[in-house]
């Protein structure tokens, strides 16, 4: 079953949506905020999310390591 692990570091308020343990290939800039990273084989792996808490004023409220499963 297909997880997503989300990481949030407070200092720099970034927070990563980890959606696979495959190593990164390289990455993309989708826009200032927002990086994807790709495996070999162009999936996306995870994304990187800057000014994360202006997003998502959650992570604001906790320091915030889970992992959410998806059905």
């Amino acid at each position: 079953m297909p997880s997503i692990t989300i990481y949030y570091e407070e200092e720099s308020d970034v927070a990563y949506f980890k959606l696979s343990d495959n190593p990164i290939a390289y990455s993309k800039v989708l826009n200032d905020v927002t990086w994807a990273d790709y495996a070999s084989d162009e999936t996306i792996i995870g994304v990187q999310l800057f000014n994360a808490s202006t997003k998502i004023p959650l992570l604001k409220r906790e320091r915030v390591e889970t992992e959410l499963v998806l059905a």
